[in-house]
């Protein structure tokens, strides 16, 4: 913890020393498991934060997407615990402080990440309490902004998005979403996420009752796991 607080005491800006602290609290919450000392942290960030906005130390913009990083943090250590409830009220606030860009010390396309994560973790939170066009319609936001303002996470934002649309049994939709993001992550190099995407590819082809396609896409997965085939399906069928 020693070299969260010295980087965080040597940042050249508010904004820095909120975000190593908000990295901090993360470290207490998942690598160690402390919720109580994680959330501690995360409402010293939310003070410290508030404190520079009232001093004119930072931009509007930059203080609700610090405040809002740190709700849904909180609210992550809520599920961690099973306490959805408390967690989905702290993810809809982390929300509610989406709504600007205009930042003016913090990167964009950390900004830009930053809302983007928190409109997935709301989307989670609604599809397991049941409300599934609450989950669909912050996912088609995702979407939106990362068809525009932020290209980095859209990949990402479309292999999620297609999981949840086979969900909701929407599989022509979900397939043109994975394919999609085949191409980006093919191209990224990221093998991982490349098998996690084709494993969604195969239960959605599967549930389309096209068999043959999806033994093709399950056995890409240790022929081709760089992704050099062309396309989610090789162009073959």
């Amino acid at each position: 913890m020693d070299l969260f607080q010295e980087a965080a005491e040597n940042a050249p800006s508010v904004t820095d020393r909120c975000l190593v602290r908000l990295r901090s609290a993360a470290w207490r919450a998942k690598r160690k498991n402390d919720a109580s000392s994680a959330r501690a942290e995360l409402v010293s960030i939310r003070r410290i934060a508030r404190d520079a906005l009232i001093n004119g130390e930072i931009a509007s913009a930059d203080h609700d997407i610090i405040s809002a990083s740190t709700l849904n943090l909180e609210a992550l250590t809520f599920v961690r615990a099973g306490e959805n409830g408390p967690a989905a009220m702290l993810m809809d606030e982390a929300m509610d402080l989406c709504q600007n860009d205009l930042w003016v010390t913090l990167d964009y396309d950390a900004g830009y990440r930053y809302q983007t994560q928190i409109r997935t973790n709301v989307a989670q939170m609604a599809w397991k309490l049941a409300d599934r066009q609450k989950a669909l319609s912050f996912l088609e936001q995702n979407l939106s902004v990362t068809a525009h303002q932020h290209p980095s996470s859209r990949s990402e934002s479309l292999s999620i998005a297609a999981y949840y649309y086979y969900l909701d049994t929407q599989h022509t939709f979900a397939l043109s979403l994975a394919e999609e993001a085949y191409l980006i992550i093919a191209a990224e190099g990221s093998p991982n996420r490349l098998a996690k995407l084709r494993k969604v590819a195969v239960a959605i082809l599967d549930s389309m009752q096209l068999t043959d396609e999806a033994a093709w896409v399950l056995a890409r997965i240790e022929e081709d796991p760089l992704g050099f085939d062309s396309d989610l399906l090789g162009r073959t069928f």
